[in-house]
Order: C-alpha cells, then structure tokens, then sequence
C-alpha cells in the first residue's frame, strides 16, 4: 500500500473520529444522567483521533523520525492498527446507531445502554488497545 493510501485512511479516520466525538460529547455533556461509559467512549476516541493526527505528520512527511526510527515501524503494522481503528469506528457507530443519544433520555434508552454495557465496554477496550498501538509506534518515532 502506497503511503497515499495510508494518508487517506488516517484522514478518514480523523474525520470519523471528530463525528464520533462531536456526537458522543453533545450527549454525555447535555444529556441528563448520561451513562459514564458515553464519557470514557468520548475521551477514547478523542485521544485516538489526536494521535492519528500525529502519525498523519509522519505519514505526510511533514514531520522527519530521526535516524533509523522509521525503519523500526513495519508498514505492515501500521495498516493493522488502522485496519482495527476503522473496523472498532463502524463497530461504534452502528451500536451509537441503535441507541438513543438526545438529551431527553427515558427509561428505555437507559435499559438500551444497559444491555449494550458489555459491548459498550468491549468497543472501550479495543479503543484502549489501538491507542497503546498508535502510542507506540510514535514514541518509537520521536523517542
């Protein structure tokens, strides 16, 4: 894969990552008892989305990894790590699709959350995952 093709999908994800984030925070900031799960989503894809932000520099060639650093990151690895932040995204947004995120949630969008808090969780760790991933390989960049 050509480093175009990476460049657009971390773009992509960036744009996905900034919907997500835009949605989730309007809920969990205006919604009245909004589940706490809604807030750590926010700051997982929040966190995500920064540090795609970062790699897109390096992948863009707008920022320079001294010496060797960028021979220690295989292009196999980055196109694992991006694979997995598009496949947790759409995971995510087709759960976000079935639950209700207006502020006037009623006791049924609660119980929805309730039953979705296990993949709600899940989608929280793999978040969590990628990101230690995305971390890793910039710190292995701009160490």
């Amino acid at each position: 894969m050509d480093p175009l093709s990476v460049s657009a999908s971390v773009v992509g994800l960036i744009g996905a990552g900034a919907k997500i984030t835009s949605c989730l925070w309007t809920f969990a900031t205006n919604a009245r008892d909004a589940p706490q799960l809604a807030r750590h989503l926010v700051f997982e894809v929040a966190d995500i989305t920064a540090a795609l932000g970062s790699l897109q520099a390096y992948v863009c060639g707008q920022a320079q990894a001294p010496g060797e650093r960028g021979a220690l990151i295989l292009l196999e690895h980055v196109l694992t790590t991006l694979t997995g932040c598009v496949t947790t995204f759409s995971d995510l947004q087709s759960l976000m699709d079935q639950l209700n995120l207006s502020p006037d949630m009623g006791t049924i969008d609660k119980m929805k959350w309730a039953r979705q808090e296990s993949n709600i969780a899940a989608i929280v760790q793999r978040l969590q995952n990628h990101k230690s991933s995305l971390t890793l390989m910039l710190t292995i960049l701009q160490w």
